[in-house]
Formats: C-alpha cells, sequence, structure tokens
C-alpha cells in the first residue's frame, strides 16, 4: 500500500457528493487507518497536535498526534468529522449541552484501523492514557481552522476556542519548559507520570495552573530539580 494524499483529497472531494458523503468518507478513511504505521510513512511528520495536509472551505485533512497522556478539553467542530486511527487507541468522551454547563453523554474508544464519524452538532473530549503516542488521519467537512468553535475550561465554562486553546498552551509550554530543565534528564516513565499529575491537579482545581503550582507538584513527585 502506498497512501497518495492528492488521490485521498481527490477521492474524499468526490464522496462529497454522495447522499450519505460521511459514511462514504468514513468507509474511506477506514480502509487506510487499517494499514497501521506503515501509513505514517506516506505523511509529514509534526510536533504532536493537528498537522494540516490539506484545507480548503469544504474539506480538512489532518494528521493528528495525541502525545502519551494527552487530555484535551471538550470542544466543538461546528461541521461532520471522521477520525480514522491507525496508530494506538484514542479515547473519546461525549458531552451535550445541560442547563449548568455540559453533560457527559458516553464515550467510545477508537482502536487501531478504526474510525468515529461526528455530526455537526458534537462536543467532545479526547484522550490518550498510555505510554505510547496516538497517530489518526482526520477529514473535515469545512475549513476546520477557519471557523469560530468553542472549547471548555476545566471550570466547565465555555469559551472561544483560540481564547481557551491558548491559556492551555501557555501553562503546557512552562510544564515543557520544566522538564526539560530537569537535571538529570527524565525517563519517559518520569514525563508519563508528570503530566499525568498535571492533568490530575487541573481536574481538581477547575482551572490551569500557574508557574509556581507546575513546579509544586513535579516536586511533589520528587522530579530530580528543575530550578
Amino acid at each position: 500500500m502506498r497512501f497518495d494524499l492528492d488521490t485521498f483529497i481527490d477521492d474524499c472531494t468526490a464522496l462529497q457528493r454522495e447522499s450519505d458523503q460521511v459514511g462514504a468518507i468514513a468507509d474511506l478513511v477506514e480502509r487506510q487507518v487499517r494499514h497501521g504505521p506503515k501509513l505514517d510513512d506516506a505523511l509529514v511528520d509534526g510536533s504532536p497536535g493537528p498537522l494540516t495536509l490539506y484545507a480548503s472551505p469544504e474539506l480538512t485533512v489532518q494528521r493528528i498526534e495525541w502525545p502519551a497522556g494527552f487530555h484535551g478539553a471538550p470542544h466543538d467542530h461546528r461541521m461532520w468529522a471522521v477520525v480514522g486511527v491507525y496508530v494506538g487507541s484514542e479515547h473519546n468522551n461525549f458531552h451535550r449541552r445541560g442547563p449548568d454547563g455540559l453533560v457527559d453523554a458516553g464515550g467510545r474508544v477508537i482502536e487501531q484501523g478504526s474510525v468515529l464519524a461526528l455530526d455537526t452538532d458534537a462536543i467532545h473530549s479526547v484522550a490518550n492514557p498510555s505510554r505510547e503516542s496516538v497517530l489518526g488521519l482526520h477529514v473535515y467537512g469545512g475549513d476546520i481552522d477557519g471557523v469560530p468553535r468553542s472549547q471548555w475550561r476545566p471550570d466547565g465554562t465555555e469559551g472561544p476556542l483560540a481564547e481557551v486553546r491558548a491559556e492551555s498552551l501557555s501553562m503546557w509550554a512552562a510544564v515543557r519548559e520544566f522538564l526539560s530543565e530537569a537535571s538529570p534528564p527524565l525517563s519517559d516513565d518520569q514525563v508519563f507520570e508528570a503530566i499525568s499529575a498535571i492533568n490530575e491537579q487541573m481536574r481538581q482545581r477547575q482551572r490551569t495552573l500557574a508557574h509556581d503550582e507546575i513546579r509544586d507538584v513535579l516536586t511533589a513527585l520528587g522530579s530530580p530539580d528543575t530550578e
């Protein structure tokens, strides 16, 4: 098997004319992700998170990497989405709006070689509780980075995705900086434990952590000096 991005995009575009475009594209994505890790040989490696392979007003194709221990915030897409996993297992939790914020609405684990189709109104959060990265091929029915969307903070409040994501990214940048300064360098297992501890503290405090709080969490784990 050799994955050809141009052919894949052409096929997705053609299938958007089908009466069940989402189902047809889900079948197409599933045929690709069944090939597992070797699919990544045909994709450009990127840093963890979204790597946009193609974007137009009608269609977006992304390679997604969720690093070990990742726990994402609830967010919406405001367009249909097809999520295919070709390495690892992606844990999805579904949510719906309630009178006092989001309400849990079940979940599903997308195993390697499988797909998940999400409708326009879906709200979900993604986690990778394993110690290995999860890699996925995602297709969206529009310009996923060009539309206003929502993300929910740890305290359950809804905000503009770009604003809320910036708050989270700032905290994780500080976490990565502290971990990179550790002497001696941390093992993969220690990094995983540190990330898990930060996620748990965010859940308990229902907010992102300040720099001194991050340092306290790492110190409590017995991490090497990060001064």
